[in-house]
């Protein structure tokens, strides 16, 4: 039987996917406000349009930044950013999906934060790889400057054939230096970089983990679980097992050593209800729900077996958190968690997660879209 034991409010909503919170820092950061491209100490809004047209390129993309104020934000504080805008490295093209992800940080320690954006549909110049990094600097002034652009370490020739690069994207301190780096995900690998040091693009990948052709990488949060002063990374995708593509759930937590990427597996939330999953991992977030100082990782899952008749339409779908601690993520304690009066076939539970402290009482709380829930 599921619990309701979450330290913190699960709030159910019924958008669906794309929710954002302004968080609390989990992962150390020059910037002292992660989201702040100005400095002013407020923390700016990013929206995101990766299916927006521009200049004729359909799915091109394009993000708006509103600026944050003591009165909140509003158009008239904003800057809506394409890959034709001045600054912005590349050309808008279709189906480049610029704005797919985007993670902020203080990537340069300047003391303003940066916007990393993900293109993963964008063809890579004299190769057959797709998908790009933009990353743009902030100041005084926000978002401004010349900013680079980041391909696959693979995106070196025709023959090279990386695909989704920058799908997902998250922007933490890895090492611990207290400097942020870039950390993201393509179809088939997981890529690490070091400090991005001059504000150059880098040659190569740090650290570097490929997934073999029986795992499909879905989502990637950082944070620090484990209280070590830096973050680590969660991995989560289809698994293939039991003759079924997919059919089980792959979920690894990663920590920078050394010697690369030190890996270990978490088991499955659905794992005991039968011998496959029946409930994908959908949506991730991190934050302190509970308040003891270890980030906690919130995950979204709606069954399997929604699938066979459309997207979810017969899934309640439910929230599961495993609680951060000295011992690892879910060591000591995990919950698994409905709507809130239960859910009903199709509400879709969890089909998108986000953290962060709603109420100002120094808990990080829950948000779960609902997108199917009916609104009475």
């Amino acid at each position: 039987m599921r619990t309701r034991t979450l330290a913190a409010a699960l709030a159910v909503a019924t958008a669906a996917a794309g929710l954002s919170l302004t968080l609390a820092p989990t992962a150390s950061a020059a910037a002292s406000v992660p989201d702040d491209f100005n400095g002013d100490g407020v923390a700016d809004l990013v929206v995101a349009t990766p299916h927006a047209p521009v200049d004729g390129r359909v799915n091109a993309g394009s993000v708006t930044v509103l600026y944050g104020s003591p009165d909140g934000v509003s158009p008239g504080r904003s800057t809506t950013l394409t890959q034709n805008s001045a600054g912005v490295p590349g050309d808008a093209g279709s189906h480049s999906l610029f704005g797919a992800t985007h993670a902020s940080g203080d990537l340069d320690a300047d003391g303003y934060a940066d916007l990393v954006i993900g293109a993963p549909g964008e063809a890579v110049r004299y190769s057959s790889s797709y998908g790009t990094l933009t990353v743009l600097w902030g100041g005084p002034d926000g978002l401004t400057g010349d900013g680079i652009s980041m391909a696959s370490p693979y995106a070196t020739s025709e023959w090279s054939s990386e695909k989704d690069y920058g799908k997902k994207v998250v922007v933490a301190d890895l090492d611990g230096d207290g400097v942020p780096q870039i950390a993201t995900l393509s179809r088939t690998n997981l890529w690490a970089y070091d400090d991005l040091a001059g504000r150059t693009a880098p040659t190569d990948v740090a650290r570097f983990h490929n997934y073999n052709a029986y795992i499909q990488p879905r989502t990637l949060t950082a944070a620090d679980f484990t209280g070590a002063g830096s973050a680590q990374l969660v991995v989560t995708g289809g698994e293939n097992c039991e003759g079924t593509t997919g059919g089980c759930q792959h979920t690894a937590v990663y920590t920078w050593s050394d010697t690369g990427l030190h890996e270990a597996w978490l088991p499955d939330p659905g794992g005991d209800v039968s011998g496959t999953n029946e409930a994908p991992t959908v949506s991730t977030a991190a934050g302190d729900v509970d308040g003891d100082g270890y980030a906690d990782l919130v995950t979204g899952h709606v069954p399997a077996s929604a699938t066979t008749t459309g997207e979810y339409s017969d899934a309640a779908g439910f929230v599961h958190v495993r609680y951060g601690s000295a011992d690892g993520l879910g060591a000591h304690r995990t919950a698994t968690l409905d709507a809130p009066g239960g859910g009903r076939a199709g509400d879709n539970v969890g089909a998108s997660v986000a953290v962060g402290d709603v109420t100002g009482d120094g808990y990080d709380d829950v948000v779960a879209g609902a997108p199917g829930a009916t609104v009475r």
